[in-house]
C-alpha cells in the first residue's frame, strides 16, 4: 500500500510539475504578445501622430493654395477691367483711318497763286 501510494504521489508529482512547465509557456507566450502589443500600440501611436501632423501640414498648404488663388483671381479681375478699357484693333485702324484723312501733310494743297492761275485758265477756257 505505501508502494501504491508511493506511485501515486509520483504521478501526482510528475503531473504538477508538468502542469508548471506548461503554465509557464503560457505565462511566456502571454509576455511576449504582451511585448508585441506593446510594440504595436506604440508604433501606431508613432504612426497615428505622424499622420495627423501631415494633416495639418497639408490643410495649412491648401489654406495657402486657396489665398493665392483668391490673389490671382482678384489680379485678374482688374486686368480685366483694364484690358475693357483700352482700345481694340477695329478702334485702332478707325482712328488711323481717322487721322490718315484729316492729315494735312498727305494731302496736296494749292496755294493761292496757284489757286489764281487755275481759275484764270479756267476763265480763260470757258470764255472762248
Amino acid at each position: 500500500m505505501v508502494n501504491e501510494i508511493n506511485v501515486i504521489v509520483q504521478e501526482l508529482v510528475k503531473r504538477a510539475n508538468e502542469d508548471s512547465r506548461r503554465l509557464r509557456v503560457l505565462e511566456q507566450r502571454m509576455d511576449m504578445n504582451e511585448s508585441k502589443l506593446s510594440t504595436l500600440e506604440d508604433t501606431s501611436n508613432k504612426k497615428n501622430s505622424y499622420m495627423k501632423k501631415k494633416i495639418e501640414e497639408i490643410q495649412k498648404n491648401i489654406i495657402l493654395m486657396k489665398n493665392h488663388l483668391e490673389k490671382i483671381d482678384s489680379i485678374m479681375k482688374k486686368f480685366e477691367d483694364k484690358l475693357s478699357k483700352t482700345a481694340r484693333k477695329t478702334d485702332i485702324k478707325e482712328f488711323e483711318k481717322m487721322i490718315e484723312i484729316f492729315n494735312p501733310i498727305n494731302k496736296e494743297y494749292v496755294s493761292k497763286k496757284e489757286f489764281e492761275d487755275l481759275k484764270n485758265k479756267v476763265e480763260e477756257m470757258s470764255g472762248d
